[in-house]
This record gives C-alpha cells, sequence and structure tokens, in this order.
C-alpha cells in the first residue's frame, strides 16, 4: 500500500510541476502581446513619421533660413524614424528570447507530463496485482474452507 501512496505522493508532485509550467507559459505570452502592441504603437507612429516626412517637401520659392528650417525637421524626423526602427529591432530581440523561453517550459512541461505517464501505468500496474493477490487469497481461502467442509 506504501507504494500506491508514494505514486500518488509523486503524481501530485507532476501535476504540481505541470500547472507552474502552465502558469509560466501564460505569463510569457502576456508579455510577448505587450509586446506585440508595441511594435503596432511603433508601426503607427512610423506611419505618421513617413506622412510628416513627405508633407515637409518645400514647395515653390524660399529663402534660406525657411529652407534650412524645413532641413532641420526634416532630420528630426529621419532620426526619429532610426530611433523607432532601434526600438522595433531591441522588441523584436526581446520577443525572441520570450519565444526561446516558452519552448523551453513547455519542453519542461513535456516532461513532467511524461514522468506522470509513466506513475499513472506504475499506479495501474500495482493496483491490478494488488486485486490480483487478494483474488489469489480468497481463492485459496476458499479452496482451504472446501477442504474443511469435506473433512
Amino acid at each position: 500500500m506504501s507504494l500506491l501512496n508514494n505514486i500518488v505522493v509523486l503524481l501530485n508532485r507532476c501535476e504540481m510541476h505541470q500547472r507552474r509550467c502552465d502558469i509560466a507559459v501564460f505569463q510569457i505570452k502576456q508579455k510577448e502581446q505587450k509586446l506585440d502592441k508595441k511594435l503596432e504603437e511603433i508601426e503607427l507612429k512610423r506611419k505618421h513619421l513617413k506622412t510628416l516626412l513627405y508633407l515637409q517637401k518645400p514647395e515653390g520659392k524660399m529663402n534660406k533660413t525657411g529652407l534650412y528650417a524645413i532641413q532641420r525637421r526634416l532630420a528630426i524626423v529621419r532620426r526619429q524614424l532610426t530611433e523607432l526602427d532601434l526600438k522595433e529591432v531591441t522588441i523584436q530581440e526581446k520577443k525572441m528570447e520570450y519565444q526561446k523561453e516558452k519552448e523551453k517550459v513547455m519542453q519542461e512541461r513535456q516532461y513532467w507530463l511524461r514522468k506522470s505517464d509513466k506513475y499513472q501505468h506504475w499506479q495501474k500496474v500495482q493496483k491490478k496485482l494488488r486485486l490480483m493477490a487478494q483474488l489469489k487469497q480468497e481463492e485459496t481461502e476458499m479452496e482451504e474452507i472446501i477442504t474443511c467442509k469435506k473433512k
């Protein structure tokens, strides 16, 4: 009976680890969703900056100071676009890290799932052996009763 109790303890431990892995995967997915939202925001900003860049082109006659002012504004917009590109790269790298971390946790979950399957199999085998032993004992007792009645 203690072997069955030990198997139950091991099964509970496996389930606990599986739940922890599920929670970790859920948390990682939430982090990935936040990064996806940031990427969407960056794309929206990029779209607006490109529109602004297109609209800032000089038209008609301009004096030198007006032309320099437009060039400064264009340079600022281009710098902001470059900064957005850098942010996007860092966010993509972070997403890749989260993906690797999620895969690692999912592999760990698979490990605990396989262990759980193994322990469940052991539990079935032990229950079957215990049942067979009980049946054999009952059969032996019945044979003893029958032999005692015959005498």
